[in-house]
């Protein structure tokens, strides 16, 4: 005859097994239900499904903070991938920052700061470059609707865009007639350095000043000769002071033309009335 007791502690062995092992392929939502009234079989189960509980609880918070080290993590590559590319305003979400994974959010707070410092350093670079490309291309006004822009030093591709946009924005602003390009600083002059200053002075033309080119170095002088560069079609003088001589000298006949067509148009005008 099978004792009660028996059936009873295999079933609870069987029950507790399976429990177990649905736990351990990774569903931890199972409890222990025995259906018994049994007070210490009741105890028994209770204190398996507590365990049950608890387990499943430490396995949720390891899944939960597993996930928010990825993605901060993930977050932190991802900045650095962007700042690799130039994305300099790239940061780590507060969200990363403030996470309560303690080594992610130091790493975000890291990468936030370091970054900033870079970014203020490349602005003060940024300034300073500023800076200097103004002193390296100074526009000044030598007289009334005169210009005059000293080069000195290499003239490259980007310093010939600067002087031309700096140069160009006078002109207009200033509503200048004629502009000096004076270039008794500059060394070497080749037939791209050349160019560029036929460039410039014909973008000046097309917004009405009339343009010298002064100080040819005689060492340039022959090199230009050498190479073969043509600067017939532009004015050329000796020095800065020719060069605003003949700018005043111009606008003398200028002025003297203009009264002489208003004389003329006002004789004519005259003589109409009559």
């Amino acid at each position: 005859m099978v004792d009660n007791a028996d059936v009873l502690k295999s079933e609870l062995f069987q029950k507790t097994l399976e429990v177990f092992s649905t736990a351990a392929e990774g569903d931890l939502t199972g409890r222990l239900d025995l259906g018994s009234d049994d007070p210490e079989v009741q105890q028994f189960q209770a204190k398996i499904n507590e365990i049950l509980g608890h387990f499943e609880e430490r396995t949720e918070e390891y899944h939960n903070s597993s996930m928010e080290l990825a993605m901060g993590l993930s977050e932190c590559f991802q900045v650095l991938a962007d700042v690799r590319e130039g994305n300099m305003e790239s940061v780590v979400s507060e969200a990363t920052t403030g996470s309560s994974e303690e080594l992610i959010a130091k790493l975000g707070i890291g990468l936030n700061e370091t970054f900033g410092e870079i970014r203020e350093q490349i602005d003060t670079i940024e300034r300073q470059r500023y800076a200097i490309r103004e002193l390296s291309t100074p526009i000044l006004q030598l007289w009334d609707n005169v210009l005059a822009l000293p080069v000195i030093g290499l003239v490259d591709t980007r310093r010939s865009a600067d002087i031309m946009e700096r140069m160009l924005a006078e002109i207009v602003s200033q509503q200048s007639q004629f502009v000096i390009l004076d270039i008794t600083g500059v060394d070497v002059v080749d037939t791209r350095t050349a160019d560029y200053f036929i460039k410039v002075i014909r973008a000046a033309e097309l917004l009405g000043a009339k343009c010298f080119l002064t100080g040819i170095q005689p060492a340039v002088a022959q090199t230009l000769v050498e190479i073969g560069v043509d600067l017939s079609s532009l004015k050329t003088l000796r020095n800065l002071q020719e060069g605003l001589k003949e700018c005043l000298r111009s606008s003398a006949v200028e002025k003297a033309r203009n009264t002489q067509f208003a004389s003329m148009a006002l004789s004519g005008a005259s003589i109409s009335e009559r």
